[in-house]
């Protein structure tokens, strides 16, 4: 099977494979050149493959409960439910090489929107504390479970949050695009981030589409981010989308950058496909000098 998940990412770069893409690689001509200089090559590592081999679709029962619960639950809530869509975004050894920490780095993470929590999973083998946030009930439970000390929220004002800065390491995977008000979660984090030697690990998806799950429903952000030249609408590339979030959201929202990359977002399949993928900008930044 290690065998078949190698063939079929190299098929995939090569064009001869039917199933989704592994992306990693950009064209660096059409980055920002900060982007450029910062640009880390990855690849598709054991753990990746590892996850790849357990994507097997799903049985009937599990999709026609997914499809029940659709109607009455957003699909993240649904997921929780079932425990199904697990998601994977990094390795611990690619989580390592980004940060350019090979050894553990200690103090506290933060992970917000934690999700399924195997994201968490990963970096928490670097620190020596864990603290998580998620909006979906199921999700907080399932996050409590695993001994991630998880609360319901989404302001990154409640105590739970407050009270364990300032932060080594704070994540933000996949969440920017589906938060209410974006441009202000960026300015809290920073706020929250140790100013000397804290990171921030963010993910977007890319090229940009924003919205905002309320029940069943998707609704536009109150905060609307100044991406134009890098939406989905827009058909931009995937560089075009990276080069606009760096220089109009995340440098005026006071962060540099430390390394930046392109991974396979990828979401455990089911009886149609084993497995969905989307493409993952990778940003680790820090506060800039004169923000602290």
């Amino acid at each position: 099977m290690k065998s078949w998940v190698r063939n079929a990412t190299q098929q995939a770069r090569s064009g001869r494979f039917a199933g989704p893409p592994l992306e990693y690689g950009v064209n660096q001509s059409r980055l920002d050149p900060a982007l450029q200089r910062a640009f880390v090559q990855l690849d598709c590592d054991d753990e990746t493959q590892a996850f790849l081999e357990t994507c097997n679709g799903g049985g009937i029962l599990e999709a026609v409960a997914s499809t029940f619960l659709g109607m009455f639950y957003s699909l993240t809530d649904a997921n929780g439910i079932l425990g199904r869509g697990q998601m994977f975004v990094l390795s611990r050894e690619q989580i390592k090489h980004l940060l350019q920490k090979e050894q553990r780095v200690g103090g506290t993470l933060l992970d917000i929107g934690a999700g399924d929590g195997n994201v968490t999973q990963s970096i928490a083998s670097i620190v020596d504390n864990v603290r998580t946030t998620e909006v979906s009930a199921p999700m907080v439970a399932n996050l409590n479970k695993r001994g991630f000390n998880c609360v319901e929220t989404s302001e990154l004002t409640h105590p739970h949050v407050t009270e364990g800065k300032p932060y080594t390491v704070i994540s933000l995977m996949n969440v920017l695009d589906r938060a209410d008000t974006p441009m202000t979660m960026l300015s809290q984090i920073r706020e929250l981030l140790d100013p000397e030697q804290g990171l921030f690990l963010l993910a977007v998806v890319l090229p940009f589409h924003a919205f905002v799950e309320v029940g069943t429903k998707r609704v536009p952000p109150s905060e609307v981010l100044p991406m134009q030249g890098g939406l989905c609408v827009e058909r931009a590339s995937f560089e075009a989308s990276a080069s606009v979030l760096y220089r109009n959201v995340l440098q005026p929202a006071g962060f540099e950058l430390v390394s930046f990359s392109r991974v396979p977002y990828l979401c455990r399949g089911d009886m149609q496909q084993a497995y969905y993928v989307l493409s993952d900008a990778i940003f680790v930044l820090r506060v800039a000098s004169g923000q602290s």
